[in-house]
């Protein structure tokens, strides 16, 4: 039986989390006259919070304070020696992960058969470096990679000490500006350093670079936040991508002015969001135009009915940052009691345990348990789905594309969990408290016609968070894009 919950209309953070300091930051930050100078910060902060840092940082910044000087005066004299570039778009994607990298060159793709001519910012040598290279060289006309460090070469490792004097002004800054209750410690500092070496690295090629209008990824690193206002204090349109669940703050402001998002939920959901954070800091919105366009990054697929594998996929979340942000400590050590008791309850039941991909070892239930458990990690999304009875988890992006999927699916609440309404359409039936979904999962595990009812349910509530429910059409979204 499906249960009626009453959820927030903003996003709430668990006990204790760490989220509403950097919340608070992130606002007293862009409410200053100094917003544009400091705008590499705000995800920095985010992180400084998140991590409690090493004291070894501060005699590093005093040893690259030493050293300043010299290298200020180096870095003044590095001038890249290469032509100007002139493009119909700038392109930044900052890809780690292979989902990521393969979006970006089916986006890339689709827009080069269209006839736009690219620059893409690019460290040469990463890994993303080496998926577009293939592109660029079936394109050699239109798409231009551009190196991040161009010119830079072993002296990379000096742009440290480069930026150290203007990262520990902006450090002193963004503390005067927060406050002494929401005070960031030295021993974070790496993170300040790290975000003002990025903009020098931007600054440094930017007057090379001509373009008409940017695509970036993402909107609120420490460097495409930078390159995102830059096009936006120069009138040029700016187009960036849903980057996953919309879980906090960190999402906001948005700098561009065109958002791909994956359904209408999350446009509508971002556009409240990010004009209640714009009234906070007494600023305008850069955002005319979200976008409601699938799903971006993972590919789904209709999989066959899985009832016959009586195995429930759990969809591990866990990381000790992440806990402590958003105030899940309850959260995360009730999920695996509640599976396992009903894989207690359910003869022949298995579990399938997809890790987090920052997960380096297995958590400390996993090897209490005297249940059937398989261990996932790195294995595509798909394969888990397509041998899986149900799903189940806290608010991963895993859990939205299993549901799309055709897999019945749960996400695990409680009133004083963290909540989104970024998942608001999945609230009316695949939110569940514990004991709902004990109930619920026996039933999907041990009856066919729950089972249908439970995938029917998921699959029509996945259609109102992906446009369509299906995969991205990157031809139709450049077409839009173009207009």
């Amino acid at each position: 039986m499906v249960s009626q919950m009453t959820f927030p209309s903003t996003i709430v953070y668990g006990n204790d989390a760490v989220a509403w300091r950097t919340e608070q930051a992130r606002t007293r930050i862009w409410s200053s006259p100094a917003r544009e100078m400091l705008v590499q910060y705000l995800d920095a902060v985010r992180v400084c919070y998140q991590t409690k840092g090493n004291w070894k940082q501060v005699p590093y910044r005093y040893y690259l304070q030493v050293q300043s000087n010299f290298q200020q005066r180096w870095w003044n004299q590095s001038r890249p020696d290469m032509q100007k570039v002139h493009a119909d778009w700038l392109v930044y994607g900052g890809c780690e992960r292979q989902t990521e990298m393969r979006m970006m060159h089916r986006l890339v793709s689709a827009m080069l058969e269209r006839g736009a001519c690219l620059a893409y910012l690019v460290r040469f040598g990463s890994s993303e470096h080496e998926s577009l290279r293939p592109l660029a060289e079936q394109y050699p006309v239109q798409m231009k990679l551009v190196d991040l460090y161009h010119g830079l070469g072993a002296d990379r490792r000096r742009l440290s000490a480069a930026a150290v004097q203007q990262a520990w002004q902006h450090f002193c800054v963004v503390n005067d500006l927060i406050g002494k209750e929401l005070r960031i410690s030295e021993r974070t500092f790496s993170f300040f350093l790290g975000a003002m070496a990025r903009r020098m690295l931007w600054e440094r090629l930017k007057p090379f670079l001509s373009y008409d209008r940017l695509l970036v990824r993402n909107h609120f690193g420490s460097l495409d936040s930078v390159i995102a206002l830059d096009a936006l204090l120069a009138g040029k349109p700016v187009v960036t991508l849903q980057h996953g669940v919309i879980s906090s703050s960190g999402f906001f402001p948005v700098l561009a002015t065109t958002v791909l998002t994956f359904g209408r939920s999350s446009a509508d959901f971002l556009k409240r969001e990010d004009e209640r954070f714009a009234r906070w800091c007494n600023t305008s919105v850069y955002a005319r135009s979200y976008i409601p366009v699938g799903s971006l990054f993972d590919e789904i697929h209709s999989v066959p009915e899985g009832f016959h594998y009586r195995t429930i996929l759990l969809i591990d979340q866990y990381n000790p940052g992440a806990s402590a942000f958003y105030g899940l400590e309850e959260a995360f050590r009730r999920l695996p009691e509640v599976v396992l008791e009903v894989a207690r309850r359910v003869a022949g039941a298995r579990i399938t345990l997809r890790l987090h991909p920052s997960q380096k070892q297995l958590p400390g239930w996993v090897k209490d348990a005297s249940e059937d458990i398989i261990i996932s990690q790195g294995r595509p999304l798909r394969e888990d789905l397509a041998c899986s009875t149900l799903a189940v988890g806290l608010f991963s992006g895993a859990l939205t594309i299993a549901a799309a999927s055709g897999v019945p699916t749960f996400f695990l609440w409680e009133p004083g969990w963290f909540y989104t309404p970024d998942l608001s359409c999945f609230a009316n039936g695949n939110f569940v408290s514990a004991e709902e979904f004990v109930e619920r999962a026996v039933a999907c595990l041990t009856s066919r016609d729950a089972y249908q009812q439970e995938r029917r349910l998921a699959m029509h509530n996945a259609e109102g968070y992906y446009a369509g429910g299906r995969q991205t059409d990157f031809e139709l979204v450049v077409d839009e894009i173009n207009r």
